[in-house]
């Protein structure tokens, strides 16, 4: 009897370790084999191209969003220390009682020099991983022309067009490249507005009507905390990403506009 349970013991054993290990296969599968998200080059080199750049947009996006307006903290003009956190001063004066000046005065055109500083350089690496996937396809490079290309943000998106002529050729097929639009969606452009309304009225009134802007802008929510120094820490949140871009202001205490 001993001899008949100690077996069944060793066989429910086994049974535990074997199915472990069949989910342990399936777990490690998931995230050590890769999906492939882009397109092969020689297919069609324009997709190659968009979901590529598409990829280095979404980076520069959350970057911004996580930077609160900027690619890299190491840009801010003016900061300061809250919450254990350095925060941009997007309108700043050292004087006690003085209106602040606008650190970004057009946000808008702000972000858009941002975004493209960050993707320049990737976009030249997509055409460069263009180029090796189509040698390794046998594709010949016949001509290659300078690359030049506009960000802008738009409403919910940030829409990249670039002008570049490439020409490649295997046989009797010819491939070419000469101009493509590429989007991303992004919170950015209506963050930005409600940021810079803010920004110009503590630069007029050294206040903000931030309840207005909520109330105008359902999608938002604005939270403001004043310090015992001058300083009103402004976060912004777009209640449909979760998207925080948070920022300060110091200037004179002065009435709220009415």
């Amino acid at each position: 009897m001993k001899n008949k349970h100690g077996q069944a013991t060793i066989f429910v054993i086994v049974a535990i370790t074997v199915v472990v290990l069949i989910i342990l296969f399936f777990l490690l599968k998931v995230y050590i084999i890769p999906t492939a998200t882009i397109s092969p080059a020689s297919e069609d080199p324009n997709q190659y191209l968009a979901e590529c750049v598409s990829g280095h947009m979404d980076e520069a996006s959350k970057l911004i969003i996580n930077n609160n307006g900027y690619t890299s903290k190491e840009k801010y003009k003016e900061s300061m220390e809250f919450e254990y956190l350095e925060i941009p001063y997007l309108c700043h004066t050292p004087h006690s009682y003085t209106r602040c000046i606008a650190q970004e005065p057009v946000i808008i055109s702000h972000l858009n020099e941002e975004i493209y500083g960050y993707i320049e350089s990737k976009i030249r690496e997509c055409f460069d991983s263009l180029k090796d996937g189509m040698r390794s396809e046998g594709f010949e490079l016949l001509s290659e022309g300078e690359m030049s290309f506009q960000v802008e943000l738009m409403p919910d998106k940030i829409r990249v067009e670039i002008e570049k002529d490439l020409k490649f050729s295997k046989a009797e097929e010819q491939k070419d490249f000469r101009k493509f639009v590429v989007t991303s969606a992004s919170p950015l452009h209506k963050m930005a507005l409600v940021v810079q309304r803010i920004v110009k009225e503590e630069s007029l009134w050294a206040n903000s009507g931030y309840l207005k802007i909520m109330k105008a802008n359902k999608w938002v929510d604005i939270n403001k905390f004043t310090t015992g120094s001058d300083n009103e820490i402004y976060t912004v949140v777009d209640m449909k990403t979760e998207s925080s871009w948070r920022f300060a202001a110091r200037g004179a205490v002065l009435p709220t506009p009415k």
